[in-house]
């Protein structure tokens, strides 16, 4: 029997070995975790934030705008990277600045004063909507300004240097909370600590004062001599009457009131007794 030769040719009749699929997809994979690497790294920062204590957080969202009532506490808070989170300090802070102001003269005054302030936590986000994170130069800065510039312009530098510093920064105080009472923001004191005319303004001033309360003492001094004439003239007409109706004369009579008072003391004395109608009983102390 004769065996066809194709049949011994095992190399081109046996089926080809199967590859592995793991290779392909450790290649894929690795691509992936590139590629989620990279999208990790890139919105890292617009993604994670971390809300530190005192500060609270407001979401702006780029399909909804701004989330109204809604704030972020602290702790680390995770957002789509295509929204943004405003972080805001809630504590109390301060603001100084130096401004110059006129007076009701039209005179300029320099006035360093501070304001502490916080934003109200639970109308953040009407507030960065209103405003935004700039609040503090946009709204605040200038209501202040405006409100020492109104209470300033209603009096003279005079009334300002004589008026108590408490009643300045109250007055100060009610102005600006006027016009801010409806924004949502918490001013709470608002202090003057430096006011400053010119020095030659500031010396006549001065003098204009001294001479002022020169005046009002000069004036005291002669309602004071007044007041005393008066007194002595109602004391002499009270004398008068006295004499007429008694016929003594208050001389005497303030004679005998000295006597009765030295009579009636419990130390021992000796009376002398003479020297006519008029005079009056010589009394002497005992024991001398």
């Amino acid at each position: 029997m004769t065996i066809p030769h194709d049949a011994y040719d095992t190399d081109e009749q046996a089926p080809a070995p199967r590859r592995s699929w793991l290779p392909r997809f450790s290649v894929y994979a690795g691509v992936w975790l590139l590629v989620l690497l990279f999208v990790v790294v890139l919105f890292y920062d617009r993604s994670l934030h971390s809300v530190r204590s005192g500060e609270l957080g407001v979401r702006w969202s780029r399909f909804g705008g701004t989330r109204l009532g809604v704030v972020y506490r602290e702790g680390l808070r995770v957002i789509p990277p295509w929204d943004q989170l405003f972080i805001y300090n809630v504590r109390q802070q301060e603001m100084n600045d130096s401004i110059t102001v006129l007076a009701k003269n039209g005179l300029p005054l320099r006035i360093r004063y501070s304001a502490r302030f916080m934003p109200a936590p639970g109308y953040l986000a009407k507030l960065h909507q209103q405003f935004g994170p700039e609040y503090r130069e946009i709204l605040l800065r200038p209501e202040v300004v405006a409100g020492i510039r109104r209470v300033m312009g209603n009096h003279t530098p005079e009334e300002i240097y004589s008026r108590d510093e408490e009643w300045l920064n109250s007055e100060v105080m009610s102005s600006i909370r006027q016009e801010i009472a409806q924004y949502p923001v918490k001013l709470e004191k608002v202090l003057l600590k430096e006011l400053r005319l010119t020095a030659d303004l500031e010396d006549a001033i001065n003098d204009k004062l001294v001479s002022e309360q020169n005046a009002l003492s000069y004036e005291f001094r002669l309602r004071r001599e007044e007041d005393e004439a008066k007194r002595k003239a109602i004391e002499a007409r009270g004398v008068r009457s006295f004499e007429a109706l008694s016929g003594i004369s208050i001389l005497r009579w303030r004679g005998l009131q000295a006597t009765e008072a030295l009579a009636t003391s419990p130390n021992a004395k000796v009376i002398v007794i003479g020297g006519g109608r008029d005079n009056l009983p010589l009394l002497l102390n005992g024991t001398n």
